[in-house]
């Protein structure tokens, strides 16, 4: 049985999370459906994934949930960091990964549950497009995670050490602030610079992640419908 365990303080912490415990699989979409209400015309067998649940382990394996992230733009100087970035811990962060990979035992699910990337907000004015309801290009999101990957790589290849780490996993659920995630040269880049391995970091193209034994669901929360 899956042992659930809540971590908070990295920016937002768990506020955007849906998380339920103790429910019954009946409460619970089936495997592979995508909540209601959304669309998407992105088959999740293009991207970099995983089934929203997690294989059969013959041992306890410990979760942690934690969203909000915001991995943006840096510094603009040594001194002094970008407005827009909201990542401001790297050392905090690889005594947290460090911790709950001791504290697991090297059996640890580390779900990144929504808007671990800042991929809304830019400098560049890089989105093109003269409909008020597209946003960002394939190619346009992937020069935005570009330069999030260049302010933040030794952050990233922590994760990616993490993740290697025993038999850790990590599931990337997509957010609000990174829903473009979803284009798969995007989720490929943001793989890639972890260095770890696609069947031990991945993104969830469902949406959200459910426990093996279905006790825990997580997600963003950003597809329920009026913001809550």
């Amino acid at each position: 049985m899956n042992q659930p365990r809540l971590i908070s303080g990295f920016a937002c912490g768990l506020a955007c999370a849906a998380l339920l415990l103790g429910c019954s699989g009946s409460h619970l979409p089936p495997p592979g459906t995508p909540p209601a209400g959304t669309a998407t015309s992105l088959s999740p067998m293009a991207l970099p994934n995983v089934p929203p649940e997690q294989p059969a382990e013959p041992a306890a394996r410990t979760v942690i949930v934690v969203s909000d992230l915001h991995f943006g733009l840096g510094k603009l100087s040594a001194a002094d960091w970008d407005h827009y970035e909201d990542f401001r811990w790297s050392n905090e962060w690889s005594e947290f990964l460090a911790r709950i990979d001791q504290e697991g035992g090297g059996a640890t699910d580390l779900v990144l549950n929504g808007d671990a990337f800042e991929l809304w907000q830019s400098r560049t004015g890089d989105c093109q497009s003269r409909d008020p309801e597209r946003g960002c290009s394939g190619l346009e999101a992937l020069q935005r995670v570009q330069r999030i990957i260049a302010a933040h790589t030794p952050d990233l290849q922590r994760l990616g050490q993490f993740a290697m780490s025993g038999s850790n996993r990590v599931v990337i659920v997509p957010g609000n602030h990174d829903a473009a995630l979803l284009f798969p040269e995007v989720a490929a880049a943001v793989v890639q610079s972890t260095g770890a391995a696609p069947d031990r970091l991945s993104l969830s193209a469902t949406g959200y992640w459910i426990s093996r034994d279905r006790r825990i669901y997580a997600d963003h929360g950003h597809q329920i419908g009026i913001d809550p």
